[in-house]
């Protein structure tokens, strides 16, 4: 609230009217972290099949716009939200959007024309139960550790590497089954490392 509070603050001095919603950081949004899996998830939700959680704070997002834009009350504006998302137009929109900007609109319906992982390591659960928290920053720290984020300013981002969350906070897991996938890129790792490192973020307990 702290941060909010301060943007806001930091806006309202040039002029500027913004507004901030408060989000669960607490565990993944989504089930992608990375750059090609987050851009595929975004094509999922624009597709009526993406994370529910991602969907409902990117509404939350395009409603409050709509809201501001004094165009729309908070029905009429989820209302045009539901329409345009059913009917494609939100897809139709983001291949222009690419098309503009000298990308490949294809990309929205063959993902193969994305970076791909070179391989791709497996974590499995140490024993059943339930997953009960996912420490976000030690989760992203290892996404930032593989390539798919930065340290300092000059680092390279490799487009390919990434985690797919396959158990999120709350899920049952059997003793083996596969939580997550990290996905390498150019950089590679260590896979014994990677997912020791994995699993220092995730607590698994029995209810």
């Amino acid at each position: 609230k702290a941060l909010a509070e301060s943007l806001i603050a930091a806006a309202a001095g040039s002029g500027t009217r913004v507004e901030a919603l408060i989000t669960d950081m607490d565990r993944p949004l989504g089930i992608a972290a990375g750059n090609a899996n987050e851009v595929i998830e975004t094509f999922d939700i624009l597709k009526g099949k993406g994370p529910a959680d991602v969907l409902e704070v990117t509404r939350a997002q395009a409603e409050r716009v709509l809201v501001m834009s004094g165009r729309y009350d908070e029905r009429s504006a989820n209302a045009k939200l539901e329409e345009t998302l059913r009917s494609g137009a939100a897809l139709e929109q983001t291949r222009k959007w690419l098309q503009a900007q000298g990308g490949d609109p294809g990309v929205v319906d063959d993902y193969s024309l994305l970076p791909q992982p070179k391989g791709t390591i497996e974590v499995r659960a140490p024993r059943s139960g339930f997953i009960t928290a996912i420490d976000t920053y030690v989760a992203g720290m290892l996404a930032v550790d593989i390539g798919a984020g930065r340290k300092k300013a000059d680092d390279v981002i490799d487009y390919a590497a990434g985690i797919m969350f396959d158990k999120r906070t709350g899920d049952p897991v059997k003793s083996g089954e596969t939580i997550a996938r990290i996905q390498l890129g150019e950089r590679g790792g260590n896979a014994a490392d990677l997912r020791e490192q994995y699993l220092r973020s995730v607590e698994i307990g029995d209810a």
